[in-house]
């Protein structure tokens, strides 16, 4: 068993003048041989050796990846030194608590942190600021003093133990309470020749360095390893993608390690590229892959590196397999990956086992598993229960000596030789590993059933508008999440209502899941979620973030002070903008450039057409509801208004086309263009291909349905009125068509969103239908005033105001549109209620089945009735006041011819917004 040292030495002398490492700066491509790094190393050395550093002394590193990191590492320990790696992003109250709790005595800091060196220097004997500048600096330069030493000669070294700690690792992780775990030279050394013994890198590859080095999984996989083995490593200028990309490129890299959200980023940009290309083009290709994927299958061979060579091409097209580790890789992502002609190997690993533990074997990798164990290590699973699955328990050289200082928290974790991880999985028939999620984060449930919050975000993630999810269990003993939306996919689909569509996918895929495994709140963010540098949620921080977020949704908008320094502030346009929106959503507050519209200030498809109108009469442009659609922020926002304000001339603006408020947004004349597709006056034809269709409707309801209308008396023969009913399913419009008599139907025209009306299966009855579809991301305004349209020619619409169908029944939020066109029209509302159709055909399910409906008629009512019933709140406008009232009739008539559900379960308990 060598010593790091000794293998370091070893490996300089072998390959001296072979290139080690290169890094990327503004002069080009710097170039260090294996000679380079020895000798920066013992120069290293010899500087902590005249300073007096010592046997087992301990020296912090703190700088980013680059061959100097390499130097000073090595350096430390043969002086015969302890190295402290740190986080470069590390909080420096963190670094500092590090440096305490350590007995650190020199630290080796980047040059942008000596911001913590004035504290930091209270604890240490001395600080050498790596890549200072030329400038003079309170604290000793890497560069000037360190490097200029004479190297310290190798008969001079202070000799290791296999046995004497090498190295001390902190890390924040996923917890509360962070410990130093000491690894020493043969845990280090053991692991480095488990991983050798796969025989699947030599001297020939090249590394890429990206993971930062203070962790043990990047330390072992991108410095140990490849450096003993005589390879090359290559340390891009930043870690943004296309310089990494282009590091790649132009260094032919042959192994990528990487996390799990670096694999998800790398195939969400392929699979979108793929998705681009015109159908015919991307149904050829999609065919050869599946030749492609045949053929390696059967003969090993990978032809669909050729089939997709431009994809391997823009990595350098040199890349042998792919590394993943830190957290879980999601199995689809792999697979994807695989079927492009990419070779990705899983590995598992923790800081206290040195840290690699299994590793998929080439060529023989399971996608879903973290492969087998490596040479000289043990993996048990203890106390397994009946499926296997058991808590995952190490033996073998690469164990850590311990928890640094902490015998007890040792004790605990380290008995009778295994190292119990914590972390769950089970061994297949065939060896390999799974792993299953964390012992301390399993939730177990007072049923006795236990959760793995991994699996559980991986289902809601299936949703392309949720980025990130993570789930906590509440004091309620119920799943929340906090839920990052996917801001891109909401653009590239021109959706604006976030919130609303979030809901309706995690309503469905709740659906889908055992009731205990639902998620029954969450709230929405637009930070992303904290994690680990290896990218593993903190979950331990996501009930505070919760809170957070639900105090911001309940709580006044004017909950914080006028903020006089905003940057809006420093142009007129901004300025006007933000005290527009200030006044218009009673704000006490400035907004912010980075304010999210919806998230931040609840602003729905409506409100959007009343700031539209609002802004256009303030600044004299003409904005449209799709322009609008594309903007997300307040700062977009004001730049949005400025390029209007460029583009447009005075004579592009109607003065009367300026509307500042419902009653004149609806005030429209006869547009031909606009409601073209409305019949307002039906011929024979259509009453009879009507009279036909409705029949046939009535009579599959009566058979599979057995249909039942009540008061059907109560829907005058004459417009106009507005038909407001609940909707649960895609039967609700048919059903309120069974309910109508032959008159009244040649009358009613239905409002629905367009992605139904305008399928291939309906469109071609928009007409004879009267259907009108509609956007409510880009179209509102013009849904509205067809609406009122309509009513003003004496016609009837039928909307189902809760804007969805609802998750399990029950009648959801109405949106104020209803109410606007009541008030502002004075058109009377007959409220109608639909049951059964629910459960005949709820929107989890793929196809109908027969089930008994019933559909009840309330007595039409005025606006100024529903208004009067009540005395209105203060905090809603008479809009929200009429649709509440309205709303809570629809309850009533629902109640009244309610059907019994047996085994009905809750629905999500997610709070609902005040629209």
């Amino acid at each position: 068993m060598k010593t790091l040292n000794e293998k370091f030495l070893e490996t300089c002398e072998q390959f001296a003048e072979r290139e080690a490492m290169r890094i990327k700066t503004a002069d080009g491509w710097q170039r260090y041989s294996y000679g380079d790094i020895k000798d920066g190393a013992l120069k290293v050395a010899s500087w902590l050796g005249r300073q007096g550093f010592g046997h087992q002394n301990k020296a912090a590193l703190i700088i980013e990846n680059s061959p100097k990191w390499a130097m000073v590492y090595f350096g430390i320990l043969l002086a015969g030194g302890v190295v402290v790696p740190l986080d470069t992003q590390a909080r420096p109250q963190d670094i500092v608590k590090f440096l305490k709790d350590a007995h650190v005595q020199f630290v080796f800091l980047e040059h942008k942190l000596t911001v913590i060196a004035s504290e930091a220097s209270l604890y240490v004997k001395d600080i050498i600021v790596v890549n200072s500048p030329e400038e003079d600096i309170p604290y000793l330069s890497f560069e000037r003093i360190v490097l200029t030493q004479a190297p310290l000669s190798v008969s001079a070294l202070l000799m290791a133990e296999p046995d004497d700690t090498a190295a001390l690792l902190y890390s924040s992780g996923t917890t509360a309470s962070p410990k130093g775990v000491e690894l020493s030279h043969k845990n280090f050394y053991a692991n480095f020749c488990g991983l050798e013994k796969l025989n699947v890198c030599s001297w020939e590859d090249t590394f890429i360095s990206i993971l930062p080095l203070f962790h043990a999984y990047a330390f072992m996989a991108t410095f140990i390893y490849p450096f003993f083995l005589g390879a090359k490593i290559i340390y891009p200028n930043s870690m943004k993608s296309e310089d990494i990309i282009q590091a790649m490129r132009e260094n032919r890299v042959t192994v990528l390690v990487g996390v799990p959200e670096l694999f998800n980023n790398i195939n969400k940009s392929i699979q979108n590229k793929i998705q681009s290309l015109p159908s015919f083009a991307r149904a050829v290709l999609e065919l050869l892959a599946d030749l492609g994927w045949l053929v390696k299958k059967v003969t090993k061979i990978n032809i669909l590196k050729v089939i997709y060579r431009s994809a391997h091409s823009r990595f350098g097209g040199s890349l042998r397999f792919m590394v993943s580790g830190g957290a879980k890789l999601d199995p689809e992502v792999a697979t994807d990956l695989e079927r492009i002609g990419f070779m990705i190997l899983e590995g598992y690993g923790l800081t206290e086992t040195a840290p690699i533990v299994s590793l998929n074997p080439l060529p023989k990798q399971k996608i879903g598993s973290v492969g087998k164990a490596l040479d000289g290590v043990v993996v048990k699973i203890d106390q397994p229960d009946a499926s296997g699955t058991g808590e995952i328990i190490i033996r073998g050289d690469n164990v850590m000596k311990g928890y640094y200082q902490k015998p007890v928290e040792t004790a605990a974790v380290i008995k009778e030789g295994w190292f119990h991880s914590g972390d769950l999985g089970f061994i297949d028939k065939a060896g390999y590993l799974h792993i299953s999620g964390r012992l301390k984060e399993v939730i177990v449930l007072s049923s006795g059933k236990n959760i793995f919050p991994d699996e559980v975000e991986e289902y809601y993630r299936e949703s392309p508008f949720i980025k990130e999810a993570g789930v906590f269990m509440s004091s309620q003993e119920n799943l929340r999440a906090v839920i990052v939306p996917n801001f891109d996919e909401f653009q590239k689909k021109g959706m604006i209502n976030v919130y609303e569509k979030i809901k309706w996918d995690v309503e469905n895929i709740s659906k889908e899941l055992p009731s205990y495994k639902r998620i029954l709140g969450f709230v929405l963010t637009k930070e992303e979620l904290p994690k680990t540098r290896l990218g593993k949620i903190k979950r331990f921080q996501l009930a505070t973030i919760y809170q957070k977020e639900e105090k911001k949704e309940t709580a006044p908008k004017n909950s914080q002070q006028p903020d006089s320094e905003n940057t809006l502030y420093k142009n007129p346009i901004g300025r006007q903008v933000v005290d527009f929106l200030r006044k218009e959503l009673k704000l006490n507050r400035v907004p912010q450039s980075t304010d999210h519209l919806e998230l931040d200030f609840g602003i729905d498809s409506l409100t959007r057409v009343e700031l539209i109108s609002g802004l256009e009469q303030l600044f004299k442009i003409r904005m449209s509801e799709e322009a609008f659609a594309q903007v997300a922020t307040v700062g977009e926002l004001v730049a949005a208004v400025s390029n209007l304000m460029v583009e447009q001339t005075p004579q592009d603006i109607i003065e009367k086309s300026l509307k500042t408020s419902w009653a004149e947004i609806l005030t429209v004349e006869s547009d031909p263009q606009q409601f073209q597709q409305l019949d307002l006056d039906p011929g024979w034809l259509e009453h009879a291909f009507g009279y036909v269709v409705r029949r046939f409707i009535f009579l599959v309801f009566k058979i599979f349905g057995r249909i039942k209308i009540i008061n059907q008396q109560h829907l005058p023969e004459q417009g106009p009125y507005i038909i407001c009913c609940n909707h649960s399913s895609y039967l609700d419009a048919f059903a309120v068509i069974c309910g109508l008599t032959d008159k009244v139907a040649m009358q009613t025209y239905f409002i629905g969103l367009k992605d139904i009306f305008l399928h291939p299966a309906v469109r071609w009855a928009m007409r004879l239908g009267r259907l009108i579809p509609i956007d409510a991301s880009n179209e509102l305004m013009k849904a509205m005033q067809s609406a009122a349209f309509l009513l003003k020619y004496n016609k009837i619409i039928c909307i189902f105001p809760e804007g969805q169908r609802s998750i399990d029944g029950e009648v959801k939020v109405f949106k104020k549109g209803i109410g606007i066109l009541a008030k502002e029209l004075q058109v009377p509302v007959v409220p109608a209620a639909i049951d059964g159709t629910y459960q005949a055909w709820p929107r989890t399910a793929q196809f109908p089945r027969a089930h008994q409906m019933k559909i009840i008629f309330g007595q039409p009512i005025s606006s100024k009735e529903f208004l009067s019933r009540q005395p209105r709140l203060e905090k809603m406008d008479e809009y929200e006041w009429l649709i509440r009232q309205i709303r809570e009739e629809v309850i009533r008539l629902k109640q009244q011819i309610s059907i019994p559900v047996p085994g009905h379960q809750q629905g999500l308990q997610s709070s609902e917004p005040d629209i």
